[in-house]
């Protein structure tokens, strides 16, 4: 099971109690234990996160809620790794910190800092199991790179400006927001989310950062992320390749396997030890896949059904209430942001 920090979680359910969202409601919809949330190194599974925020963002009528949700954040807003962030040298150490332990946040997360004779290039890659629907995809990048922006700014005193920020999904009708917040060109279709700076501003100074505290609590975040169980990444492979055999019209145990180039006993025996059903895997997908297409409006419900495998319109609407509450006619008609 892929995890994310609990710090991403409560950045949302703050902003979204601001907003007159039910969050107990939302937790509660979603399967999250709220004693967690006081807990700074608590993780929640990546799944349950994209649930609560596809549940809020039913009710958040905000295409730049991303932005919004990091109006005020602060370093110490992501526990260990807002400390380290905060305590380097220059900015370059900050993001280079980032790329180093951006699976404390995201355990799928990946992060690369490229620096050229001009401009630097930070990227943030997540290997996601499965495609994300198309709002909590801009949800993710949105925080993603505006935390990097005003956390930088934020730590070094300078409203410095980026060269480019690249956003993986289709322009927007309206870019008043980002232009605000960014104030330089804006990328996208890309790939994955980008920064872009000038090599000078990496040069820049933390303003009063505490030595002594930096190499503390580097030593305690590299402790937790050696914590983080290796099994993780062979769950993230089977879920990839679930996800690709669902497409492909064939999700079965054997061929998953045969694309992992080992048995079928041999994959059941290494998710049994991680106490992980192939069932559930394939359930999670097929439930993710769901939300992704039912955001295509060129796909009938009943070619959503089919695509998934499902034997009948029937099998996939009973499914489909299972893991939302709703029928997929009626989630799909629902009002949703972008």
């Amino acid at each position: 099971m892929l995890t994310v920090s609990v710090q991403s979680l409560r950045l949302l359910l703050r902003d979204a109690q601001r907003r007159g969202v039910d969050t107990a409601e939302a937790l509660r919809q979603t399967g999250i234990d709220e004693t967690q949330l006081s807990d700074p190194n608590a993780r929640v599974s990546d799944a349950a996160l994209r649930l609560l925020a596809l549940h809020v963002l039913e009710q958040v009528d905000d295409p730049c809620w991303g932005l919004a949700v990091t109006a005020d954040v602060e370093p110490g807003t992501f526990g260990t790794l807002g400390y380290v962030f905060r305590n380097s040298e220059t900015l370059a150490d900050s993001y280079g910190r980032v790329v180093r332990f951006a699976r404390l946040v995201n355990e799928a997360a990946r992060a690369e800092l490229e620096v050229g004779s001009e401009h630097a290039r930070l990227t943030v890659r997540v290997a996601d199991p499965a495609p994300l629907p198309r709002a909590a995809a801009r949800l993710r990048a949105q925080m993603w790179l505006s935390i990097l922006v005003r956390v930088g700014r934020k730590i070094t005193g300078v409203d410095f400006q980026p060269t480019r920020v690249a956003f993986p999904y289709p322009t927007p009708e309206d870019l008043t927001r980002y232009r605000e917040l960014f104030d330089c060109e804006l990328t996208f279709d890309a790939p994955d989310p980008m920064l872009e700076l000038p090599v000078e501003i990496l040069k820049l100074p933390v303003v009063n950062p505490d030595r002594s505290l930096a190499g503390v609590m580097e030593r305690y975040a590299q402790g937790l992320l050696e914590a983080l169980p290796e099994h993780n990444e062979i769950a993230l492979r089977v879920r990839q390749a679930t996800c690709r055999a669902v497409e492909a019209g064939d999700p079965r145990l054997e061929r998953v396997a045969r694309e992992l180039a080992m048995s079928a006993r041999s994959l059941q025996r290494k998710l049994q030890a991680e106490n992980i059903s192939f069932s559930a895997v394939l359930d999670e997908v097929r439930r993710e896949l769901a939300l992704a297409y039912l955001d295509e409006p060129h796909l009938s419900v009943d070619q959503v059904a089919s695509v998934l495998g499902f034997a009948s319109g029937s099998s996939f609407a009973k499914a489909f209430r299972r893991w939302t509450g709703s029928a997929p006619g009626t989630y799909r008609s629902e009002p949703r942001p972008g």
